[in-house]
């Protein structure tokens, strides 16, 4: 998959995850991890999309909702942006949620007219 990404000053590598949807958020269980190095994320005001090497793919099932998470230890001014869409959200069920924390565990804060900007696996625009 690929995120439309985008960085600003100095940040380490991002790390994404693809969790499991517990009670309409995202859950704790991670099906597949990738660390994206912060050369391979262009600067914010040329954001696109990178993208996700998930060295193990995560076991999917069609018809499922599934949470894609992403964070890193960056703060102050060295930080990643995930562009999103919306009003309303680009994909039908889906939701963009901010946890509180890094690593992102709950609470988690959601903005139900937003979500994140993806490809999927196939490269097509989602």
């Amino acid at each position: 998959m690929d995120l439309n990404l985008a960085k600003g000053g100095s940040p380490v590598n991002l790390t994404v995850e693809l969790r499991d949807v517990a009670a309409g958020v995202p859950g704790a269980q991670v099906l597949a991890a990738a660390s994206v190095p912060a050369s391979g994320v262009p600067l914010t005001a040329a954001h696109a999309f990178v993208a996700i090497p998930f060295p193990v793919p995560g076991s999917v099932t069609a018809g499922t909702q599934y949470a894609i998470v992403a964070y890193t230890a960056a703060s102050g001014s060295d930080f990643y942006y995930w562009w999103d869409g919306g009003p309303p959200s680009p994909y039908a069920g889906g939701m963009e949620f901010v946890p509180v924390s890094s690593p992102p565990v709950a609470p988690w804060n959601p903005f139900p007219t937003l979500d994140f900007r993806l490809q999927d696996l196939r490269r097509s625009p989602c």
